[in-house]
């Protein structure tokens, strides 16, 4: 075998050593963040991304309306995760005013709150101007199907996500008395 031979036949071993430990050799870990992700897609959907931070100067209840289809494509998250899940994602003057509901009402908040549902209530309370409630409530009174009946729907939904919690009976009541016969 000639020298240049040789030097060819070592240079193939070693591609082929080297192929192998990068067979062998597990792919770097996914970076890791401590909010839940999505493990799949949906159809041909895009997984459904972490939903944004929010600091208490937007709507609360489109806030709220991402939680909620977040934890809709996360099934396998018990209330208490997605209580802990929503507490994370808070910063600026939501983050500020959880803290100062630590520090008034102890570290075990989250526990007095119990569910996502009671979290859910305490933040839009606060974070719900107060204007925009009173004109919403007062919208819901008022509130009468003046063409389709989708396009009552629409509105009546639109309307029950600015009120942020009312009674099922409640919405039953208002939905049926504002139908035009």
């Amino acid at each position: 075998m000639s020298e240049q031979q040789v030097q060819n036949k070592a240079a193939n071993e070693a591609t082929d050593q080297s192929n192998d430990l990068n067979q062998n050799m597990a792919p770097p870990p996914a970076e890791q963040s401590s909010f839940p992700v999505p493990r799949g897609v949906i159809g041909t959907a895009k997984p459904i991304g972490t939903p944004d931070a929010y600091d208490g100067s937007t709507n609360v209840t489109q806030w709220l309306d991402q939680l909620h289809i977040f934890f809709t494509f996360h099934s396998d998250l018990n209330d208490q995760q997605h209580l802990l899940a929503s507490i994370q994602r808070l910063q600026g003057s939501a983050y500020h005013w959880y803290k100062n509901c630590c520090l008034m009402i102890g570290p075990d908040i989250v526990v007095l709150w119990g569910s996502f549902q009671y979290f859910q209530s305490a933040i839009q309370a606060k974070f719900t101007h107060i204007t925009d409630a009173q004109m919403a409530k007062t919208e819901f009174e008022s509130i009468r199907q003046t063409s389709t009946v989708q396009d009552y729907d629409r509105r009546f939904l639109a309307l029950l996500n600015r009120l942020g919690y009312v009674h099922e009976m409640e919405k039953r009541r208002k939905y049926i008395t504002g139908v035009i016969d």
